[in-house]
């Protein structure tokens, strides 16, 4: 197994929100590996399950919100393979977070929901 070496290219921000809307903070880690839109997350640390962007086995999915319509929970591990170069990246994470691969070779983990002010309906 190779090493990922592009990997140098992860971002996460931070704001002052001056306009009154909650915001998500992200941690972003995006590599050159073809995923082909499937990504796994850990099952409370038992097992890998493998998810596909916009997707859904049991019914007709039409997503209204890409973002969050794709993001899982992820208790330890998140992981994109590339079957082609026979490459992965898998980030551990310490705490429970949502994460998602809302592209190719990239993976994303949420570090912080912000709400501002009360959240009704939520």
């Amino acid at each position: 197994m190779k090493i990922v070496t592009n990997i140098c290219q992860q971002k996460t921000s931070t704001f002052f929100s001056r306009d009154g809307i909650g915001k998500e903070v992200i941690s972003r880690f995006t590599t050159d590996l073809q995923s082909n839109g499937l990504f796994y997350t850990d099952s409370n640390g038992r097992e890998l399950l493998e998810r596909k962007r916009n997707y859904r086995p049991t019914w007709e999915l039409e997503l209204s919100e890409p973002e969050s319509g794709n993001y899982y929970p992820v208790t330890s591990k998140i992981l994109i393979r590339d079957t082609i170069k026979q490459q992965e990246l898998a980030v551990l994470n310490d705490r429970s977070q949502g994460g998602s691969s809302l592209n190719d070779g990239q993976v994303e983990l949420m570090v912080r929901l912000y709400r501002l002010g009360h959240c009704t309906g939520c």
